[in-house]
């Protein structure tokens, strides 16, 4: 997952990524974030809930599926930004931001439930 922090006329920022199941690509993904970011943290953070959701809903169909690859849980989830990959730990990085608040609860539950585990990969 990477995003691109405020680079269009709008200044919305723009994430994306890649999901790959055994070793290939299964869907790619790029999007203009709905909502302004203060800062790539920030908007790095957006990118990571977005990628997050679509995983969960890929685990789901694959469980439907009964694909039992080692790959399916819980998925890795790659960033390149160490602040917005720390952020669902307690340290309260993002927490002060309402607008994130929900999304980095949500983010941190799901880490906590082993469903995702978030990774730094240099960019």
């Amino acid at each position: 997952m990477d995003a691109s922090f405020a680079m269009t006329f709008s200044r919305h920022s723009q994430s994306g990524f890649v999901c790959l199941v055994a070793g290939g690509p299964i869907l790619w993904y790029l999007v203009k974030q709905p909502i302004i970011t203060l800062s790539s943290t920030k908007a790095e953070y957006i990118g990571l809930v977005t990628a997050t959701r679509s995983v969960l809903s890929i685990s789901n169909l694959l469980l439907e599926l009964e694909y039992h690859g080692k790959d399916r849980i819980p998925f890795r989830v790659l960033g390149d930004n160490t602040n917005a990959l720390g952020a669902t730990d307690n340290s309260g990085a993002i927490r002060s931001i309402k607008h994130l608040e929900l999304r980095w609860r949500w983010l941190q539950q799901e880490t906590a439930a082993n469903r995702i585990k978030l990774e730094y990969i240099p960019g």
